[in-house]
């Protein structure tokens, strides 16, 4: 996640600040998790060293 560099200011600065967000949307894998929407809201979260980030998980795989 550190090598992720295109998240706008703005959207750590809003999540910083309580703003809410869409979950994020993830696939489950054999070999882990593939994130399917949300690497800005995934890379706010990690740089605010958030805990937990609300998420869908997408069932069946991706289309």
């Amino acid at each position: 996640m550190a090598t992720w560099t295109w998240t706008s200011q703005p959207v750590i600065d809003a999540m910083s600040a309580g703003h809410e967000f869409p979950p994020i949307v993830v696939f489950r894998t054999p070999l882990g998790w593939n994130l399917i929407d949300g690497v800005n809201r995934s890379y706010a979260a990690w740089h605010l060293r958030l805990p937990t980030l609300r998420a869908y998980e997408l069932i069946g795989g991706p289309a």
